[in-house]
């Protein structure tokens, strides 16, 4: 009902689970807040009991992309939402629910029971929409004077019934307090969808309304309680985005921003080159030009003769209000290195084995000249070589290291600025991710589901130019509680990851799911893990 709760769900845990078959139910209320879930399975919200998750003002945040088809249909967040298994305000009075299908191949920005399903570029965010689609809506902040009120209508009880409404509005929700009044009584709204009233406020504070519905003879429903602020006076919003990627062959840059008045238009719009910022490369020659000061939608483009950081400064005010933006513009050289730090995010292809974004002869001659180093069939008597076999289900079951909690590191949480941190390198599998930055006693918990009782091998993907590094695995208090990983191999350095296994490595005393801390020992970028029972 507000503030922020994180779950952690593996194995057969379950926000709303049948723990006893069918009988059991779990059902989660998101009423305001955020619920955040690194794990998601199709039994997270079980699909043959009465569980659900229903949302209102809250947003349910999943680690990772949860939509079809691009994900398994049976734990895709559009399906359950189809099934009513996650739906957006199910006590809502009003009955309808919404669904629009957004044009696409997955059901990105779709409506489907109440619920929009978005994607931001590293979760699937669920937020709801309330089938009455009120204006203004919850915690709306309007100006005084002149407010447009609007909502979705309820169809006639009967074939041909008429439809009225009547409008309750007032600083103190309660019909019988001399604050809260009918302002709006019996408003024919039949064969409408959808109606609008204009109704004037000119005192500030917070405001609540609903709409009540007379949809046929003796067919009567309350409506539900909405509530908005008033203000005399509304800053202006500036909005779009921090930076532009982009290279000198795709020269101009655009630069443009968004702005939102409320009822004071702006007086001033400028964009201004920072050419004395420390990253400003040396020498470059760098112009702004074909500037709109448009008070909507302000819009400039870069061009500049050396790749770098050229930042550049948006500025709007209303004569009381005046708000600053700063727009990095990187320029590359390289394509293939922009696309890399792209914050969209890179995939590494397997296949382009010298990582230049591009797969031809040249990563041909990679591979040949491995197969042409190879000399391990030479003095096989005096110079046997084990052969390692690592089964499909340890790719499969994998653990991806840079899934892990941004706040359940050893410096929480996970940024760009210190400490542990993802790192986006060609080597590395799932995405060219990995967990890096890391350092003796640097730790990360999992949680890690175990099948039964015993010793599990160890395989795992990693990156280090040391031959001393060592994983140990603990419960946070033994650092090595269940065993420990290494010395770790060096493949060649930073950025040349290989995967390796250790046998027998790590012992679970029973069946179950651990929250397990892998604390290091000197440095190594670990990509990712698996435990196999011996």
């Amino acid at each position: 009902n507000g503030g922020q709760l994180n779950v952690g769900i593996g194995g057969d845990a379950q926000i709303g689970h049948g723990w006893d078959g069918t009988t059991g139910v779990g059902r989660t209320f998101i009423y305001d807040g955020l619920l955040t879930v690194n794990n998601w399975t199709t039994g997270s919200v079980h699909p043959n009991t009465p569980s659900f998750i229903d949302i209102s003002r809250g947003t349910l945040s999943i680690q990772g992309y949860r939509i079809s088809p691009g994900w398994n249909d049976g734990a895709a967040v559009d399906r359950m939402a189809e099934q009513g298994r996650i739906t957006g305000f199910r006590e809502a009075k009003f009955d309808k629910k919404i669904n629009i299908d957004n044009p696409g191949t997955d059901r990105q920005n779709d409506v489907i029971n109440n619920v929009v399903i978005k994607w931001n570029g590293s979760r699937t965010l669920v937020t709801a929409i309330h089938p009455q689609q009120p204006v203004p809506y919850y915690n709306d902040i309007v100006v005084a004077g002149e407010i447009e009120f609007a909502w979705n209508n309820w169809d006639p009880n009967m074939p041909g019934d008429p439809i009225s409404v009547d409008i309750w509005l007032g600083t103190e929700p309660n019909k019988l307090s001399p604050h809260y009044a009918k302002v709006v009584s019996a408003m024919d709204v039949t064969g409408q969808a959808r109606s609008s009233k204009v109704i004037k406020l000119t005192a500030p504070g917070k405001y609540f309304w609903q709409v009540d519905t007379t949809n046929g003879p003796g067919s009567f429903h309350e409506g539900d309680l909405f509530w908005f602020e008033v203000v005399s006076y509304r800053a202006p919003e500036l909005k779009g985005a921090d930076s532009v990627i982009t290279t000198l062959d795709l020269l101009p840059a655009a630069i443009s921003g968004t702005v939102d008045t409320f009822g004071t238009p702006l007086t001033g719009v400028d964009f201004a080159l920072l050419a004395d910022d420390i990253h400003f490369p040396a020498g470059a020659h760098v112009e702004l030009t074909n500037t709109t000061t448009s008070l909507q939608n302000p819009t400039a483009t870069l061009t500049a003769d050396k790749p770098g950081i050229y930042k550049v400064k948006l500025t709007i005010t209303d004569g009381t209000t005046t708000i600053e933006k700063l727009i990095e513009v990187h320029i590359y050289a390289d394509a293939c290195q922009a696309k890399k730090d792209s914050p969209s995010g890179w995939a590494a292809n397997y296949y382009d084995r010298d990582g230049d974004c591009d797969v031809d002869v040249a990563d041909f001659a990679v591979f040949a000249r491995e197969w042409l180093n190879d000399t391990t069939m030479k003095a096989q008597e005096t110079r046997p070589r084990d052969v390692v076999y690592i089964p499909q289900s340890a790719f499969d079951n994998r653990i991806e290291a840079e899934s892990v909690n941004p706040d359940a590191v050893s410096n929480a949480p996970v940024t760009d600025e210190n400490g542990v941190r993802i790192v986006y390198e060609g080597g590395a599998s799932g995405g060219g991710k990995a967990l890096g930055w890391t350092g003796n006693g640097t730790w990360a918990e999992y949680p890690i589901t175990v099948p039964a009782a015993g010793v599990y091998d160890v395989v795992y993907s990693i990156c280090t130019p040391q031959t001393t590094t060592v994983l140990n695995f603990g419960d946070g208090t033994t650092v090595n509680l269940y065993g420990s990983v290494g010395p770790l191999p060096s493949f060649g350095g930073w950025g040349n990851y290989g995967i390796s296994m250790q046998k027998g490595a790590l012992s679970f005393p029973a069946a179950g799911t651990y929250r397990v801390r892998i604390t290091w020992t000197n440095e190594a970028n670990l990509d990712w893990f698996t435990l196999l029972k011996q």
